[in-house]
Parts: structure tokens; sequence; C-alpha cells
């Protein structure tokens, strides 16, 4: 039998082991929920003004935007806008629900944890009547105090029925009235950005009765989506699947502690588990690459448990859960 050895950090139980004996559960999703992901991730770093993304897109989707400000000029105009422009040639109705946008921060790791924390528990609902080709903006930084080095993390679900163009946007003007035509093209950096036709994965795993099993996600790039970019019209991969939501059904055969261990090094996130408040998954420093795990929570024999899950915006994976039968007292 293995020994774990357990200690605290900031409240959250914290534990280092060896995972290369446990069984890998090897899984494939039983179901995807299709719909526009639209991801605005590159260039991650902005020096300049214009445009970082845009896509024309109907019915249902989510739209991810994570942009840090590299340039050190007017903090007060600075902004970071979403603009949604109606193609179709009648009215009709933008619906966002889940809609959260974190910062400016300097905290990255941090704000990629709280919008999932907001996400998680958000019940937002705004509908936008559009007239026939008409363009609204539906998110603007401006008042915020965008600073040098300071990120702006944003999710967004959105429905609507006929097309729309959405176009993310780094202006440097504080006026009302932004001159978008003569916005150019911002060039992608080594960040992952593009639009892929995935928004939730559903899993269902029975775990075994005995020891120790796991499952990896976002481990190789066989897992990731693929998509194209909306600019340049290339292939992409949405590296580390940001943006999709992890739908895991677990049934358990005997008493058995869950625990995530992130092993891509730089991790801030948080996990809803069995419907209840998020759990913030957090250290002091950064984790120790694939050695330290946080326990999310015990799901008893013959229980069914639902856990969701995200990798968070400025996080690295992959991820792996682990399932470790607990021994009787």
């Amino acid at each position: 039998m293995r020994k774990l050895i357990y200690y605290m950090v900031l409240g959250v139980i914290i534990f280092k082991a060896s995972y290369s004996n446990g069984q890998a559960l090897i899984v494939e999703p039983f179901k995807l929920t299709k719909g526009t992901l639209i991801m605005s991730d590159s260039p991650e770093c902005v020096n300049e003004e214009g445009i970082l993304y845009q896509e024309n897109v109907k019915g249902k989707g989510r739209l991810l935007f994570h942009h840090v400000k590299k340039n050190s000029s007017n903090t007060e105009a600075n902004r970071l806008i979403v603009m949604v422009e109606n193609k179709s040639k009648e009215p009709q109705v933008f619906s966002i629900g889940k809609c959260v946008v974190k910062g400016p921060s300097p905290h990255i790791l941090y704000i990629g944890q709280q919008l999932l924390v907001d996400y998680f528990n958000s019940k937002t609902n705004v509908y936008y009547l559009l007239d026939a080709c008409e363009k609204r903006v539906i998110y603007d930084s401006i008042g915020s105090q965008w600073k040098q080095e300071e990120v702006i993390s944003g999710l967004m679900d959105f429905y609507v029925k006929e097309e729309v163009q959405l176009t993310v946007i780094m202006s440097n003007t504080s006026e009302d009235d932004v001159n978008f035509l003569d916005l150019t093209y911002l060039e992608r950096d080594k960040e992952p950005r593009g639009t892929f036709n995935c928004l939730e994965k559903h899993y269902k795993i029975e775990l075994p009765e005995k020891g120790a099993s796991y499952i990896s996600f976002e481990d190789n790039d066989k897992a990731w989506a693929k998509g194209t970019d909306g600019i340049t019209q290339e292939e992409r991969l949405n590296i580390g699947n940001y943006g999709i939501m992890y739908h895991i059904t677990l049934k358990a055969s005997a008493d058995t502690q869950i625990s995530i261990n992130p092993r891509g090094g730089v991790f801030c996130g948080a996990i809803q588990f069995d419907g209840e408040n998020p759990i913030e998954i957090k250290r002091e420093h950064y984790f120790k690459q694939e050695k330290e795990s946080v326990i999310i929570g015990t799901i008893l024999a013959h229980e069914t448990k639902e856990l969701y899950y995200m990798l968070p915006n400025g996080s690295a994976a992959p991820v792996r859960f682990i399932f470790q039968v607990m021994c009787p007292e």
C-alpha cells in the first residue's frame, strides 16, 4: 500500500504521492455539446490598437477572451471592447447567459481562478435587440484604468438565431465613437486562438473498487479541439482545451477520495463538485510539476456525483483526476 503525505496550504489539503502505479482509466466522452467556442487569446500580450479576434457565428456559443496590456500608454484611454454586429437584414435578439469578466489585474493566475468561481455561480441573462445590420458594444472596459502588465479575462455564453459578427478590440481612445473601420488585424503570437465546435465534453466513469486510478485531460494533441482562425482561416488547435467544460459523472463501487493533480506547473483554478459552491484549487507557489495534488472531496460506495472542470485562463494543462479507494478504519 502506498503512503500518502499530507500537509496544509491556505486551508486546503495537499498531498505528495507517486501515481505511476495507479490504473489509467481510458474513457472517451459519450457526448459532446456542440456549439461555437470563440477564443481570443492571441496576441495575448497587446502592444497596440487593433482587432484581436473576429468571427461570424450563429446559434449557441461561448466567447473566451484573455489579454494582457503590454504598452505603457494612457491607462484612461486604453480599453478592451467586445462588439456584436447583426449580419441579418432583419432585427434579432442576441442573448447572453452566463457572463463574467475579471480584471484588469496584475494577478493573472488569480484572475483565471476567480473568473471560473464567478462563472460557476453566474445566473446572468441579458438580451440585446439588434436592428438590421446594427453594431452594438456588449463589453467595454472604459473607466477601469487598464495598466501595463494587467490582464482582462472573460467568459460569455450566448445564443443568437441568425448570423452575427463578434469582434474583440484593443482601442486607444476614450471617445464614445471608436472608428472601427480604421483598425487593423493584430498578428497572433504563440498563444492559441481560434473558433472551435465544442462547448462541453460529457463523461461517465465507474470507479474501480480497489486501489488508485486516474483520468488525464488535455495531455496530448489528439485530445485538443481542432478549429480554424477566424481571421486567417488557418487550421488551429485549442492547446489545453480552454473554454471547454468537462462534465464528469462519477459512480463509486467503494468509498473513494477524489483529487486533482495539475501537471503543467502553473495552475490556479476552481472545480464544482456535487452541486456545491466552487472549490478553489490554489497554492502559495507553483505546483511542483506532476507531484502535488489537492483533495476535492469523497464519494461513498454506490453514490453518483457530478464534477465540472474547465482549464482556467492563464493556467497550464494537463491535469489528472485521481481516485483513491479509502481503506476502512
